[in-house]
């Protein structure tokens, strides 16, 4: 319906064109400097291709299970495969399911269908497996279209209240997105906390 799915402005990977990718961008300022990094859905590749700037000794790899979209990522979009930056073609459910406990640091949780997330994609047994794959002081940042735009938001935001020790929300500003912040620990995040911690990151990564 002519939405936006992804916007890149070729040869520079920090522009950040759409809202909810900088609001994703502000929740990475939680994640210190994640070694190991999984992206679920690989779009236009705005945020893979930001993280190999941003953490260039970071390995990252992105799951994605249309072959269509990879190949317009890579021929349109600028996306370059190299030795730590994978496109794996692969339903995202399994690149989890198949994954070692603690292998990630950061998780970004951005696949949709054509109509919202795949509901395999948004049950407990998914978000279990999530949990399990996140290192212990790692984090998992899902987009998430909020009410009215997803009759099932109440129940996602339960999903992960049951299975996270700990969650954030960011409201993107004029726009139809909320963006979830999942720590498998308990962590104090407090405004204030948040702030100096995105403070901190804006300094040292942004420009």
């Amino acid at each position: 319906h002519g939405a936006r799915q992804s916007v890149v402005k070729l040869g520079d990977p920090e522009h950040l064109e759409l809202s909810y990718a900088r609001a994703v961008l502000t929740g990475v300022a939680l994640a210190d400097e994640p070694r190991s990094i999984l992206v679920l859905g690989l779009g236009g590749g705005t945020l893979p291709m930001l993280f190999r700037k941003l953490f260039p000794n970071a390995r990252i790899q992105i799951a994605e299970i249309n072959p269509a979209v990879i190949n317009v990522a890579h021929r349109y979009f600028g996306v370059t495969e190299e030795a730590k930056l994978e496109v794996i073609e692969q339903d995202a459910r399994k690149t989890v399911e198949i994954a070692q406990d603690g292998q990630y640091d950061l998780i970004i949780a951005d696949a949709f269908g054509s109509d919202n997330i795949p509901p395999h994609l948004t049950t407990v047994e998914f978000l279990r497996q999530l949990r399990r794959v996140t290192s212990k002081h790692g984090l998992v940042i899902a987009n998430i279209w909020r009410r009215p735009y997803n009759r099932l938001y109440d129940s996602m935001m339960l999903t992960y209240l049951e299975v996270f020790s700990e969650i954030r929300l960011l409201e993107v500003p004029s726009d139809v997105n909320t963006i979830v912040l999942a720590t498998p620990k308990t962590t104090a995040i407090t405004k204030e906390y948040f702030t100096k911690k995105a403070e901190t990151f804006a300094r040292a990564n942004c420009h």
